[in-house]
């Protein structure tokens, strides 16, 4: 009996160091009121963005460099994973077609998670109409750099395609990659727009709210 109970118990420790952790929920935005701090290498300067945390899922305010609001948005989660249900950028309210932004599981690299928002821009003389569409693949595990420590990220490539109406139809497109840090999120962001023009944003610092209250009366 000893000697079937050491097998059973072997097979047990075999099985759990074989199987693959699948699960990439700890890779997004803990369920916690912080700021996380970003910066851009254009002109656009810092980013302070606010998670807030609801009780299905994570409020985000997006402010700039002057700590103007520039982006609301809500999140919910699902049993699959993280959707946009509601995003305000500026003072308009955009048309959600897609909203899946992160995966709790871990994809095959064919598998794309497919993302379309659609908004309007108030002109002079007319209203431009823009488009976002987003394909975002899981491409594997990766080590990155992050406030000093290295940290294990999910990674993400990313395929992008901005659609205006202005003055026609204009389109372009971008691709590049994302990678979201464990028990972090999102620590870094490219995106090659055309072979000289590059944009990266890249986590700096993650503050409390008290920190940023403090930071917004200087």
């Amino acid at each position: 009996m000893t000697r079937n109970l050491v097998l059973f118990l072997f097979l047990i420790f075999l099985f759990a160091c074989s199987k693959p952790d699948a699960t990439l929920r700890s890779f997004y935005f803990p369920s916690e009121h912080k700021i996380y701090v970003y910066t851009a290498n254009d002109s656009v300067g810092a980013e302070y963005w606010e998670v807030i945390p609801t009780d299905d899922g994570l409020l985000f305010n997006v402010y700039n460099g002057l700590f103007q609001l520039s982006q609301k948005s809500t999140e919910v989660y699902y049993d699959n994973g993280v959707n946009l249900e509601k995003l305000i950028l500026g003072s308009e309210e955009t048309e959600i077609v897609s909203g899946f932004t992160f995966p709790f599981e871990k994809l095959d690299s064919s598998e794309v998670l497919f993302y379309h928002i659609k908004w309007q821009v108030p002109e002079e003389n007319k209203t431009t109409t823009y488009e976002l569409l987003r394909n975002r693949r899981f491409v594997g595990m990766s080590s990155y750099k992050v406030l000093d420590d290295s940290k294990n990220c999910a990674s993400f490539k990313l395929d992008e395609r901005i659609i205006s109406d202005q003055d026609g139809t204009i389109e372009m497109k971008t691709s590049g990659i994302e990678y979201y840090a464990e028990n972090i999120g999102l620590v870094y962001r490219r995106r090659q727009v055309t072979e000289s023009l590059l944009l990266e944003q890249k986590l700096i610092d993650i503050l409390s709210p008290e920190e940023f209250k403090a930071l917004r009366r200087e």
